[in-house]
């Protein structure tokens, strides 16, 4: 359900804010790593939200030894048939666009192109996922700024 989610992300939030991201981090990638290739898009959304809650407070660990493989788990993310899932992988991008600078801006030849191709997409789906323009605007806006790009 819809409450046991946003509770569980605020507890993985709370934990990754006060507990030393060495005794984190590889705990949760026990659990995200098999629910992003789970056959129900809810484990697989699930995962994503994890990851992006984390970014903050593990934001160090996760940007100088995990980001590469963050970036991986998230374009799979974007390619996914689910709009749930889509939708969380972009929520995750705009996450770690905000908290793992400026590590990720290395990273702008790839992920801006894969920004714009995901917002043509999503604005041409716009009646069937309405919410997938909203969470690809967010990405984009969050990983500009970041840049010094926008506001």
């Amino acid at each position: 359900s819809h409450s046991a989610h946003t509770y569980a992300t605020q507890i993985i939030d709370v934990m990754s804010l006060h507990l030393p991201p060495e005794k984190f981090i590889a705990p949760l990638m026990k659990h995200v790593e098999p629910a992003l290739t789970h056959a129900d898009p809810n484990y697989r959304k699930g995962a994503f939200l994890c990851l992006a809650v984390s970014a903050e407070g593990c934001s160090d660990h996760l940007k100088n030894r995990h980001l590469k493989s963050l970036l991986q788990c998230v374009y799979k993310g974007l390619s996914d048939p689910s709009p749930v899932v889509h939708n969380a992988a972009m929520f995750a991008l705009g996450q770690f666009s905000e908290h793992l600078q400026p590590n990720i801006s290395k990273y702008s030849s790839e992920l801006l192109p894969l920004l714009f191709e995901c917002l043509a997409r999503a604005t041409s789906d716009i009646t069937k996922d309405p919410r997938g323009v909203t969470k690809t605007y967010y990405a984009l806006e969050m990983f500009c700024e970041n840049l010094g790009l926008c506001g």
